[in-house]
């Protein structure tokens, strides 16, 4: 299996999409888009398309001025509850979700789901991740209900047809797999999605 770098996913999806969390003003009420802050910053909000997003979007972690209204960088490395909430409910209603495959960095605190089968230690790219099979339901409690919230790198469809990857270092999470669970991810209101553009 051949992963591409920049996605952290397999190749060979049909159609891959990045979901973003979104931008929060004080007093943490007011969101922006990706699209917004992006326009604000001098950056076509294709860029945001493209399989590797620009470099420059690091130095946005200080936060982002947009129309007189400071705006705070998203949490990394979880989804925001907007977005958790819609990608379960999409893969619920288009693929095979029970049981997923899970990979937990090692590194985060948090509670992982009690799984079906036993977890794993595996070694990816010299990080450490904790493997198993387990319930989205399970994975979605131990992202709610835990007091430390705790969400997998990876979630992986047992037949392997679609994948997820939320990059412990990136304010997005990126979907691959058919075009009917892309566009129908894609056609979300309440998420700002970017369908990635594959060369």
């Amino acid at each position: 299996m051949s992963i591409d770098r920049h996605l952290g996913l397999p190749v060979g999806y049909e159609s891959y999409l990045r979901v973003f969390n979104p931008w929060f003003g004080d007093p943490g009420a007011v969101s922006a888009t990706w699209s917004e802050i992006a326009g604000a910053q001098g950056v076509n909000q294709l860029e945001l398309a493209a399989p590797n997003v620009p470099t420059s979007v690091l130095n946005w972690r200080a936060g982002a001025w947009l129309n007189g209204r400071r705006y705070e960088y998203p949490d990394e490395g979880l989804p925001s509850v907007t977005v958790e909430r819609a990608i379960r409910d999409v893969l619920s209603a288009t693929v095979q979700t029970e049981p997923v495959i899970a990979a937990y960095w090692k590194g985060r605190r948090g509670n992982v789901p009690r799984s079906q089968t036993s977890w794993h230690d595996v070694e990816v790219g010299g990080e450490s991740y904790s493997v198993a099979e387990v319930s989205l339901d399970k994975v979605a409690a131990a992202y709610s209900v835990s007091a430390v919230p705790s969400y997998p790198e990876w979630i992986i469809g047992a037949d392997y047809s679609w994948s997820l990857n939320c990059d412990k270092d990136s304010p997005w999470t990126v979907i691959g797999g058919c075009k009917r669970l892309v566009n129908k991810m894609h056609s979300q209101s309440e998420v700002e999605t970017f369908l990635i553009d594959i060369p």
